[in-house]
């Protein structure tokens, strides 16, 4: 489509559908949010806590590594050798840094992962496995501990809403 105002002409265009524009904005705001983070830590307006331990050089590997892999069967040590530092550097800079110890981050992690796997329906055994436990028995101990009710009861109360 070719318009011709007076004696200049302007090509204009129809949007190009082959591009995703949801995806371009979903990736711009993350970008945006990274950045932001990075100058809110850089004036130490945000201090403390999992963002900070994001981009801490030691501590940021390991976080990673807990949020791709839950199933993992993380220890102390583990984690203290990805960070490359000594058990108790390791856990000593953990808490400090997040404020709370690095195996009890590891339980609220997987949790959170649980809740997020049960609200999409999958069972219960299944979602222990994807989360870090043997059995599910195990897993519905720990669930229970975290959040006050069994797996199973957690989901059809949160299944039975709109």
């Amino acid at each position: 489509m070719l318009l011709v105002i007076g004696q200049r002409s302007t090509a204009c265009f129809e949007p190009d559908t082959s591009f995703d524009n949801a995806e371009a904005i979903d990736r711009l705001l993350q970008y945006t949010f990274v950045v932001l983070v990075r100058h809110l830590i850089d004036r130490q307006l945000l201090s403390g806590g999992v963002l900070e331990a994001m981009v801490d050089s030691r501590l940021g590997v390991v976080l990673s590594m807990l949020h791709e892999s839950p199933e993992h069967d993380w220890t102390l040590d583990s984690m203290a050798e990805l960070a490359h530092l000594s058990r108790s550097a390791f856990a000593l800079r953990f808490v400090q840094v997040v404020g709370i110890p690095p195996l009890t981050y590891l339980t609220h992690w997987r949790m959170a992962v649980a809740r997020n796997l049960l609200a999409q329906g999958q069972a219960v055994k299944a979602v222990a496995s994807q989360v870090g436990y043997g059995n599910a028995t195990a897993f519905a101990r720990a669930f229970q501990r975290a959040s006050g009710q069994s797996p199973s009861a957690w989901q059809m109360e949160h299944l039975s809403q709109p």
